[in-house]
């Protein structure tokens, strides 16, 4: 998905709007919106933001760990998604996630 103008200005705005007022809010749907937009380093600033305000936002750990992996972090992504997993059990993909890059690492998951 590429961004069309009238997009990109509506993207920039929300990005001044969350530097602006910083709200976690507007920083979880930055970082998914440039994470959609291939844009994975202003995707991992804006979860950083977010973890800033708040470092207990399992949301803002997630979207962290995705980009990280698609930048080829996988221990980075790990140790992301372990804080996923540490502040919101309910999210059971990251297990999950995390089993598939130590199988892409080629290690095996802890038992």
């Amino acid at each position: 998905l590429v961004l069309a103008n009238s997009t990109l200005d509506e993207f920039e705005r929300l990005a001044t709007r969350a530097k602006n007022l910083g709200s976690t809010s507007d920083y979880l749907t930055l970082s998914v919106l440039y994470f959609r937009n291939h844009r994975y380093r202003d995707s991992m600033d804006a979860a950083r933001a977010a973890l800033k305000i708040n470092e207990n936002l399992g949301e803002a750990w997630a979207n962290l760990s995705a980009a990280q992996h698609k930048l080829g972090l996988d221990d980075d992504a790990i140790a992301s998604l372990r804080q996923v997993i540490r502040l919101r059990p309910d999210m059971t993909f990251a297990p999950k996630d995390i089993d598939y890059l130590l199988a892409h690492k080629g290690e095996a998951a802890p038992k």
